[in-house]
């Protein structure tokens, strides 16, 4: 399970295959048994979610939600019986009830279709459901077998999916028969999600790898989007796009990530604390008072065009930042109180970087940025937020503490009160970005003296170099996200870039730190 973990960032549901009597829809004892013990040793390993059958007891079930912890209880009923195939039979909404009144989270109902009318029939059983003054279980219902795929492609939550490679054997009734690019597929070529236009916004786009990487994941999964550059140097393009019925959103770059915050009329709450925004998501619908949905509201109505009604700023550049220095740092390196972390830059994804750092419960920030009024400003702002999330006991960040340093020059002397850098981020651009030119920056010897190496993450736009990290990835993959509402694999889009990169995180020692900033400097520019 921890293994599990490490590599999917997807809620895990454990699931035990209930041995019932097709006949009865119940358990003999000794089955029953083993199925409790089973469900037990389950919930040993903390997982989000466990599915439990309803053909056990109330007392059992209690005794079971009582070791249940933090993971959340799924209620399951399935049955073969040849008379309970139909979705107005009283023993589906009986089951319901049941699930509703023993506390559970979710409540999964399904049988084996017969028909393809059967798929129509589950429709009219939701729709129910959703019109009882007792629908406050959320409910996930399908039909199994072959017959059944529509009914579970059209099930809006935790349809049961397969895996493309052993999709063949699983014709059984009680096995699922689809893949997620199926259901996605099935639901594009049948108008109920449209195809999408996306883009990534900035004055020198012309390096992303932004639509390389969406438009592979959008063509895996059966998606019609499609995901295009639109270079300006005017942020007053941004009407033309959202004017496009079928705009979807897109990714902001250099250098509007603070300016575009003015064209927005939400903001999440990351985007809010951060003072930046990444990410643009059209609204088509305002709720009675004029304002705009809430975040659970807003992702549930992606995948349909019309009139945008307003815009929806979010920031998701700190968490790519974030999950590639938690990656790079030796267990030598964990953070601790005296860590102390460097930021070369005072710009948007600076900020994201700080915003980072702060959830990692860093205390410690030194930065340098060629315009130290720039630099006064991100300190300000971040003195601000730490000392206001104090005073409301928020739980914001990791630490209630924040030292924020700044650096003139290249040639001043790192502080002598702080520690060497272990985490080193650098988020200026190595190109020109309209009339200002490529910083030429390199990193002074003097400021990477860790006697226990650390991490370099580094903000590469011209890069062909091979690397262990990219923080694009888990960016990319959450903008799809938040576009989509599917989780797209980081795996695909790592193919579609075959070797280049958006950014490069260096695991280093103290001997190739020192390299760094001597040996390569004039072929390695720190972005």
């Amino acid at each position: 399970m921890a293994r599990i973990r490490r590599i999917v960032v997807i809620p895990i549901i454990y699931h035990i295959q209930a041995p019932l009597n097709k006949n009865a829809d119940r358990m003999e004892t000794i089955d029953a048994e083993a199925y409790i013990e089973s469900i037990h040793d389950g919930l040993r390993l903390a997982p989000d979610f466990i599915t439990i059958d309803l053909s056990l007891d109330d007392e059992t079930i209690r005794d079971i939600a009582k070791a249940k912890g933090s993971t959340k209880l799924i209620a399951e009923y399935h049955s073969d019986r040849q008379e309970l195939r139909r979705w107005d039979h009283e023993v589906w909404t009986t089951a319901y009830e049941r699930a509703r009144r023993l506390g559970f989270d979710v409540v999964r109902l399904s049988w084996p279709a017969m028909q393809f009318e059967d798929n129509f029939q589950m429709h009219a059983f939701r729709s129910r459901l959703a019109t009882s003054h007792n629908a406050s279980l959320p409910v996930i219902t399908f039909n199994t077998g072959l017959l059944g795929r529509t009914s579970a492609c059209f099930n809006p939550t935790l349809s049961a999916v397969t895996h493309p490679s052993i999709s063949s054997f699983d014709s059984r009734h009680c096995k699922p028969c689809i893949t997620v690019s199926d259901a996605t597929k099935a639901l594009y070529d049948s108008f109920v999600h449209e195809p999408m236009n996306f883009y990534i916004l900035g004055a020198a786009t012309g390096y992303s790898l932004s639509p390389a990487m969406h438009n592979a994941a959008f063509h895996k999964y059966g998606m019609s989007h499609s995901y295009q550059f639109h270079q300006t140097q005017d942020l007053k393009d941004l009407h033309q796009l959202v004017s496009d019925p079928n705009f979807g959103g897109c990714s902001v770059s250099l250098p509007f990530k603070v300016e575009v915050i003015a064209l927005t009329h939400s903001l999440s709450k990351h985007a809010k604390a951060i003072g930046a925004v990444n990410t643009l998501v059209p609204v088509r619908r305002l709720l009675d008072d004029g304002s705009v949905p809430s975040e659970l509201e807003l992702f549930a109505e992606r995948n349909r065009s019309g009139s945008v009604k307003a815009i929806y700023g979010e920031n998701t550049d700190w968490q790519g930042i974030r999950a590639c220095i938690r990656r790079g740092l030796s267990p030598a390196n964990a953070v601790g109180p005296r860590t102390t972390a460097l930021l070369i830059g005072a710009g948007g994804m600076a900020r994201a970087a700080v915003y980072a750092m702060l959830k990692l419960g860093i205390q410690n920030i030194v930065v340098f940025n060629r315009t130290y009024e720039n630099a006064e400003k991100l300190v300000a702002h971040f003195d601000r937020l730490v000392t206001q999330s104090r005073n409301n006991g928020s739980r914001l960040f990791a630490t209630k503490n924040l030292n924020m340093q700044i650096l003139r020059t290249r040639d001043e002397p790192w502080p002598a009160n702080l520690r060497q850098p272990t985490i080193v981020v650098s988020c200026i651009p190595t190109h020109r970005i309209g009339d200002n030119p490529a910083p030429e920056f390199t990193l002074p010897q003097q400021w990477l003296k860790s006697p226990t190496g650390g991490v370099v993450l580094e903000v590469i736009i011209y890069c062909n170099l091979t690397t262990r990290e990219d923080v694009r990835l888990p960016i990319c993959s959450l903008h799809t996200e938040i576009y989509t509402r599917l989780y797209l694999s980081k795996s695909v889009m790592k193919r579609a870039v075959d070797g280049q990169l958006w950014m490069a995180l260096i695991s280093f020692q103290s001997k190739p730190l020192l390299n760094l900033s001597s040996s390569r400097e004039k072929e390695r520019h720190v972005d």
